[in-house]
């Protein structure tokens, strides 16, 4: 029986950059610009909509752009930032 070796190849992406040695400067993650962070409508109360209950802090569907401005309005949701799976007024 006959078993072959797969041979690691470079992409384009690893062949280009650059190898890193202990002195260099590099960029940190602090150096790196910000992403804005995605918004996220988040009911500030429990909502039944399609047959389903949403409790407070859960994401809420956008699809229907009546009910997003009715939550909206009605102070039963606004749009949050989304970070590391918690939600951020």
């Amino acid at each position: 029986m006959w078993i072959m070796a797969a041979k690691k190849v470079k992409t384009g992406q690893e062949a280009k950059a650059p190898e890193t040695h202990a002195g260099q400067d590099t960029e940190t993650v602090e150096d790196a610009p910000e992403k804005p962070l995605p918004k996220v409508l988040t009911a500030l109360r429990p909502i039944l909509y399609l047959a389903r209950q949403y409790k407070v802090g859960d994401s809420l569907p956008v699809n229907n752009q009546e009910m997003v401005e009715a939550w909206i309005e009605a102070g039963s949701a606004e749009w949050r930032e989304k970070k590391g799976g918690r939600f951020f007024p």
